[in-house]
């Protein structure tokens, strides 16, 4: 639609999968810098995290309680990932269900560089502003749910080139 000195006013999928491998990269970096000894411990939460989220539910969302954020040790660990910006805080939440009256949680978007290529066609997209969207109990992430998921549900796993395992699933 124009020629290649012409600019453009959006941002393909192609854009995206073009640059995300080297922010991955980027991340990945920082991660061991600046999580020095707890870097492989924050690598497997968000790989957790991704999988719970991406494979499981199809979706670029999870939802920590809020409690779980400050008093348990994965909870902590998510909020590592958001400071060192894996995930994104979107908003603090209730969940429309009896079951979880009274309880707060947060909700996080994963970063759009874990999750390009393949994903990023296959998964629904919830944006910031979707609040509604955001407020399924099934979107809550503990580790112990995740496992529970995952023996349900077997994932749907992206070959990676030459099979090499990357920080992000």
């Amino acid at each position: 639609s124009g020629s290649p000195r012409e600019p453009r006013n959006r941002i393909t999928a192609e854009d995206v999968n073009r640059v995300a491998p080297k922010l991955r990269e980027q991340k990945e970096k920082e991660l061991s810098l600046d999580a020095g000894p707890e870097a492989h411990r924050l690598r497997s939460r968000f790989s957790q995290l991704a999988t719970f989220s991406l494979d499981l539910n199809g979706v670029n969302v999870f939802l920590v309680e809020a409690s779980d954020l400050e008093e348990t040790e994965w909870g902590r660990e998510v909020a590592a990932l958001a400071e060192l910006r894996f995930v994104h805080r979107i908003r603090n939440l209730s969940i429309q269900n009896s079951a979880y009256r009274g309880r707060r949680f947060e909700a996080f978007a994963l970063d759009l560089s874990s999750y390009s290529g393949s994903r990023l066609e296959r998964i629904t997209h919830i944006l910031p502003n979707e609040y509604e969207k955001m407020r399924r109990p099934q979107l809550i992430y503990t580790p112990e749910r995740a496992a529970a998921r995952a023996q349900e549900q077997v994932p749907l796993k992206p070959e990676q080139p030459g099979g090499q395992p990357t920080l992000f699933p």
